[in-house]
Formats: C-alpha cells, structure tokens, sequence
C-alpha cells in the first residue's frame, strides 16, 4: 500500500513539473558549470509507464551523491527504460532528475567521448574537442575513419573517428578553431574556421557533416 502511495504522488509531481520546464539539449562541460549534480546511472526496473523508475549511482562527475546511492527518476512522458541501461543526468539545485526536455538525461552508451571530456574538464585539464561526424541528409550515417584535423587556439591536434563517428583531440587551447575533414569518396562542407567554432571552456563538442 505504502509503495502503491509513493507512485501515485510520484506520478503527481511529475505532472506538475513536466509543465514547468522547457527543452533543452545540453553542451556537456557547459552544463557542468549550471548543473548541481551529474552523474552516470543504472536502471534498477525497467518500465515504460508514465510516472517515475529508480536508479542506482554508478559515477559521480559532479555534486555530493555518492555511488549506490539509489534516485528516483520522473519520467512524465513515459519513454521506455531497459533494467541495467547506464544514464548520463543532469539536474539543477534542489530539482530532479528527469527523462525528456525536462532532464536532460541521456543513454551513456555511446557517449564516451562526451564522458572523456567532463572527466576532463573536472580534472582542470586543457581543452578538449571531441565530437562526431555524419552524412547529410534524412539517414544519417555515422562516418569512421574520417581523418579530422584541428587548430584551436594556435595548438594543433588530429585523429580518425570510430565506428560511431565520433573523435577526440585532447591538448587543444582556447580561441578560434580551424577545423578540416577528409574521408575519401566524401566532400567536407569547407573549412570550419573561427567565426563557425570557437574554444571558450574546457572542451567543445562539434557535430560536423560530410557529403
């Protein structure tokens, strides 16, 4: 009975909050300086219900929880969670955390460039670019090996992108970036200079596309 009341005023909660927010996709290491918590979860119940799920602390980036700390997660849009999927939360002070426009909570998986650089960033290290490249157009491909070279802030850096597309070159500095991509059998959009991306925190995190 007690769980059956706990749900049913999660699920009001969760209404009212879900009309009090607006959307918002998050710039990882800009967002750690306006979140109070960030951490990466695990789902402990899989549901697709509107109302809320818990979750369990696997990583803290940023705030006072701890790992195994158990969170309840308001999910007013009832988007479906697997038991065991990793989550990468943000909230702000004295808010929840949340699925949908409201949260931002995202799948961690495949995100490990996005977690490299907030580790990063909280380390004090130097900025990082890391991001990812596709293919223009309604299915959008993911392109690997895609050879990205970076001037930022006078510092110069270049890698190939993986199977998902994504990149990473640490050691860069702040200011404008030069950016170029090469892949054979595909055409870069032209040279991403200063005006288009500019280095201003701890690390920027592009999304570039190839024709």
């Amino acid at each position: 009975m007690r769980a059956a009341i706990l749900v049913a005023i999660t699920v009001l909660i969760c209404a009212e909050a879900a009309s009090a927010c607006s959307c918002g996709i998050p710039q990882p290491c800009t967002y750690l300086h306006y979140a109070s918590d960030v951490i990466v979860s695990e789902v402990l119940l899989e549901t697709s219900w509107t109302g809320a799920f818990p979750v369990v602390v696997v990583e803290v980036l940023k705030g006072e929880l701890r790992p195994g700390n158990v969170r309840i997660v308001l999910n007013p849009g009832g988007d479906r969670v697997r038991r065991g999927q990793r989550l990468l939360q943000f909230r702000e002070k004295g808010g929840w955390f949340r699925v949908g426009c409201c949260g931002p909570t995202l799948d961690a998986d495949g995100l490990e460039h996005w977690l490299h650089a907030m580790r990063n960033a909280i380390r004090g290290g130097p900025p990082m670019l890391v991001g990812e490249v596709r293919t223009f157009g309604e299915a959008i491909d993911f392109l690997e090996s895609v050879s990205v070279t970076a001037e930022c802030g006078g510092r110069q850096g270049h890698a190939l992108t993986n199977k998902p597309g994504q990149f990473i070159i640490e050691s860069m500095a702040k200011g404008p970036c030069t950016v170029r991509l090469e892949k054979p059998g595909y055409q870069d959009d032209g040279v991403w200079n200063g005006r288009e991306l500019i280095m201003t925190g701890s690390c920027a995190v592009p999304t570039f596309k190839m024709h």
